[in-house]
């Protein structure tokens, strides 16, 4: 088999679609990313860069791509030239697959070398992330779905290891009830959560990683004195790009502090805001969470969230 590897070219991402849905089918999972999420979700950010993203051909069919870049700085305002991110690997099944994804890892492990990075990572996770946000299956912060153990094995035999396990919660809003206990009752009088209509003033990376998606901003603010607390952020991918489901949003929590009048304050910022998406008939919600935060497990536990998918990122450090 003749095996060559070449960069990314605008007229590619008719056949990158079938590859994505060839590979997730094998995975176990049904996931289109046609031509238009490429180009709106994807090419369009203005960090993607065409020698960053790999295309793998058998004599003259392709077989296999692999996506990467750098992640985010830790103030989100910029990328970290030592945090690389794989953002996407996808292999067609082939006799002779384990060659093809060891030799796009190669050409990626290559690039970053050159580049100086310090660590690699695969796939996005809810800290560091960049591309396919919102694009099932993973909404480019699940890491390697639990499902995908062709893709965990290419990682392992490139030398990577599990590093940070992840799980999906979701929501049907037609069950969601707000939680009602003594302490929330005593909550909603110290509080009051509002929708603010001009939204979050977003760090660079945000906005143009999630720049295909509509923002929803919420804040929780004691009555008195009235100073803002705490806030929460969902994304609805724009509705007018074809083959992107929009009909859900998507969650991004903060960190979840350890002590209880936090944990209260955080529900009820989350309860109240999710029944305003109720009464805009939203019909799901789902968020994405390290599965080592426990403190994030209980309160979406308390909410209603189910978990409905798991998935585990992978972390190489370089020489």
């Amino acid at each position: 088999m003749s095996l060559r590897v070449r960069t990314f070219e605008n007229t590619d991402t008719g056949f990158l679609a079938a590859i994505w849905q060839q590979h997730h089918l094998l995975a176990g999972v049904s996931s289109s990313c046609p031509s238009t999420v490429w180009d709106f979700c994807v090419l369009s950010k203005p960090f993607f860069e065409p020698e960053q993203f790999w295309i793998a051909f058998r004599d003259e069919t392709p077989v296999g791509f692999l996506h990467a870049g750098f992640g985010p700085n830790s103030s989100m305002t910029d990328l970290d030239p030592k945090v690389g991110l794989i953002s996407s690997f996808c292999v067609i099944q082939d006799p002779d697959e384990d060659r093809i994804a060891k030799r796009l890892l190669d050409e990626c492990f290559s690039f970053f070398k050159k580049s100086n990075a310090e660590s690699v990572l695969a796939l996005g996770s809810p800290a560091s992330y960049s591309f396919y946000l919102s694009v099932p299956p993973n909404d480019g912060l699940l890491g390697v779905r639990a499902g995908d153990l062709r893709l965990q094995n290419w990682l392992r035999l490139g030398g990577m290891q599990a590093w940070l396990p992840t799980s999906r919660w979701e929501i049907d809003m037609a069950s969601f009830r707000p939680p009602m206990d003594r302490t929330q009752i005593q909550v909603r009088r110290q509080c009051q959560v509002s929708r603010v209509l001009d939204g979050q003033s977003l760090p660079w990376w945000i906005a143009s990683a999630f720049g295909h998606a509509e923002q929803l901003f919420f804040q929780l603010s004691a009555r008195s004195p009235l100073a803002a607390q705490l806030d929460v952020t969902f994304w609805q991918p724009d509705s007018t790009i074809p083959g992107l489901d929009s009909s859900g949003y998507l969650m991004q929590m903060n960190k979840v502090d350890a002590d209880n009048e936090s944990r209260d304050r955080l529900v009820f910022l989350l309860s109240e805001s999710l029944r305003q998406l109720q009464q805009d008939r939203i019909d799901r919600v789902r968020t994405i969470v390290s599965s080592e935060d426990i403190q994030a497990t209980h309160v979406l536990q308390r909410l209603g969230f189910r978990c409905t998918d798991n998935g585990v990122v992978f972390r190489s450090q370089l020489d």
